[in-house]
């Protein structure tokens, strides 16, 4: 739980958090500004970043199984699991 606040207070892209493992945690993020406007393929986000992408809500709509085809948006939140490394390189 302190770990949780510690890090909530220091997060840019960071929402919310869950650790699953000392490895991993399951997140809410914000996408990089670098990230809109692309798809998921093209970010190759699992392969080149240890992140994979579990579901994207914008406002009230939620795409529970996106594809590689998905494209990234401006505003969109991403609930993704990812690997600690990264997960602290998106503070």
């Amino acid at each position: 739980m302190g770990r949780r606040v510690a890090h909530s207070l220091v997060s840019g892209n960071v929402i919310e958090f869950m650790e699953l493992s000392t490895q991993y945690s399951m997140a809410e993020i914000r996408p990089k500004p670098e990230w809109v406007g692309k798809t998921l393929k093209e970010l190759a986000m699992r392969s080149s970043m240890d992140i994979n992408v579990v579901a994207i809500r914008n406002g009230d709509a939620v795409n529970a199984m996106p594809q590689p085809e998905t494209r990234i948006s401006e505003g969109d939140l991403m609930l993704v699991v990812i690997s600690e490394s990264s997960l602290a390189q998106m503070r």
